[in-house]
């Protein structure tokens, strides 16, 4: 689901998303950021609607890792991304210690 997601197909990622083997919290690996996980890719590569069925879907906790989805997305400016998050009730955007908006102000991202 990571490799798909980081392509941005939305029809195979809806197509996975049907599989009940198919794990959206599923961790590819960490980085310097945290967990490669595909809500995080996604975000990071602002694929917007695969954002959104992720989100929609339930399973991938937008939370996770101290909120990186959403610190990735703040910190790269993906200002539709950062807005699918913080109406997800899920989401933390004060994560971290509110890193998401001290990394958007940092990059000069004021439209986040």
């Amino acid at each position: 689901l990571v490799e798909v997601t980081e392509k941005g197909d939305v029809k195979e990622v809806k197509a996975l998303l049907l599989h009940p083997l198919v794990n959206p919290s599923f961790a590819a690996g960490r980085d310097d950021w945290g967990e490669k996980t595909a809500l995080r890719v996604a975000a990071e590569y602002n694929h917007v609607e695969v954002v959104r069925l992720l989100l929609e879907d339930g399973r991938a906790d937008p939370a996770a890792d101290e909120s990186v989805a959403l610190r990735l997305a703040a910190a790269n400016g993906r200002v539709e991304v950062v807005s699918l998050f913080l109406h997800d009730l899920r989401a933390d955007p004060a994560a971290g210690d509110n890193r998401a908006l001290k990394l958007a102000s940092t990059m000069g991202h004021t439209e986040v």
